[in-house]
C-alpha cells in the first residue's frame, strides 16, 4: 500500500494566495461587505492571523455571506449535517512539541530538565461555513463595526490620539517616516467618491500598521529596504496590507487598499518562502492588536483595572 503523502499546510495556503495574486486579486481585499469578523459559530471565538485570510478566501470562492464556521462534529452536535459533496476549509492551528536529547516526544508537562528542545508545528482543522450545512438552528445576527461616518472618524481619531503618534496633514502622499516617527496623510477632502471616508481610513490604517514596526513598539522595520523591488520592503508592505484589512474589518469599513504596485514582488517572495504568508499574517495581527488596544473603550477599561 502506498503511503499517503503528508499535507503541507504552509504550501497549501501559500498556493491559494499566489493563485489569487496571479489573477490580479488581493485575497484580503474583499469586494463585499463582510458580516463581521469570521469566527467559530459554536464558541463565538474570532479567528486570528492566517485563519482570517483563509476564511476570507474560502468565503470569496464559495460566495458565502456568513462569517460563521464550524467543524463537522460541531455541526452534528447542533443537529445539522454537512451537505454531500461540500468541501472543507482547512484552518491552521499552532502547537509545540517537547523533545528529549534523543529526539523522543515528551508530554507537555514534562520537567524542564528533561526537555532538550521545543519544536513548533502546525496542524490542519477542517471547518465548514454554516451555509454548507443543513438543519442548523438560526443564529443571532452579528452587528459589528461602525456604520456612521461621523462615529467612524471619532473612534479612529480617538485611537490615534491615545496611540500618541503625530499625523501630519496635507499634500497628496500618504506614508510613514520610520526615521522621524510620524505619519503623513493627505487631507480627507482629497478622497473622493461614495466611500471616501472608508478609503481615507483604509489608507490611514495602512500607515498606522507601518508605524507599529518602530523600535519602541514591535521593532519590525530593521533592515527594511527602500525600493519597491526590495524583498524586505515588499514583506513589510504585505504586513501593512493585511494589518489594514484586519483594522478595516474591526471598524466595519470596506476601503481600497494599496496593493497594485507590490503584486510582482509579493509573488516572488511567496514562491521563494512558503512560510512567509503565515508569518506576515501573524505580524499583521500583532500590529492590529497593538493599535486596537488604544481604542478609547479599551484604554478606559485598562485605567479602571490599573486603578
Amino acid at each position: 500500500m502506498t503511503k499517503k503523502a503528508k499535507k503541507d499546510l504552509y504550501q497549501e495556503v501559500t498556493d491559494q494566495v499566489i493563485s489569487a495574486l496571479e489573477a490580479g486579486v488581493a485575497p484580503w481585499e474583499c469586494p463585499w461587505v463582510r458580516e463581521g469578523a469570521h469566527r467559530n459559530a459554536v464558541t463565538n471565538n474570532r479567528y486570528k492571523g492566517i485563519n482570517v485570510l483563509i476564511t476570507w478566501m474560502a468565503a470569496s470562492l464559495g460566495k458565502y455571506e456568513s462569517s460563521r464556521w464550524l467543524t463537522f462534529n460541531q455541526a452534528k452536535e447542533l443537529g445539522g449535517m454537512v451537505r454531500k459533496g461540500e468541501k472543507a476549509t482547512t484552518l491552521v492551528a499552532f502547537n509545540l512539541i517537547k523533545l528529549d536529547k534523543d529526539g523522543n516526544r515528551l508530554p507537555m508537562n514534562a520537567p524542564s530538565e528533561e526537555v532538550d528542545r521545543t519544536v513548533p508545528f502546525i496542524k490542519g482543522i477542517p471547518v465548514f461555513n454554516i451555509e454548507q450545512v443543513d438543519g442548523l438552528p438560526s443564529f443571532d445576527e452579528i452587528v459589528e463595526g461602525i456604520t456612521d461616518e461621523d462615529t467612524l472618524f471619532e473612534e479612529a481619531e480617538a485611537l490615534i490620539k491615545n496611540y500618541g503618534i503625530e499625523v501630519r496633514k496635507g499634500g497628496d502622499k500618504a506614508y510613514y517616516s520610520p526615521v522621524f516617527d510620524y505619519i503623513q496623510m493627505p487631507d480627507a477632502s482629497r478622497f473622493h467618491g461614495e466611500n471616501a471616508v472608508n478609503h481615507y481610513w483604509a489608507t490611514a490604517f495602512h500607515e498606522l500598521i507601518h508605524s507599529t514596526g518602530h523600535p519602541d513598539r514591535l521593532d519590525r522595520l530593521e533592515g527594511m529596504g527602500v525600493s519597491f523591488n526590495d524583498e524586505s520592503y515588499a514583506k513589510e508592505e504585505l504586513v501593512a496590507e493585511l494589518g489594514a484589512a484586519f483594522m478595516c474589518t474591526e471598524f466595519g469599513i470596506t476601503g481600497e487598499l494599496n496593493h497594485a504596485d507590490y503584486i510582482g514582488a509579493w509573488l516572488k517572495v511567496l514562491k521563494n518562502d512558503k512560510k512567509f504568508i503565515v508569518q506576515a499574517a501573524r505580524k499583521a495581527q500583532d500590529a492590529a492588536d497593538l493599535l486596537l488596544s488604544y481604542c478609547e473603550a479599551e484604554v478606559e477599561e485598562k485605567e479602571v483595572v490599573n486603578g
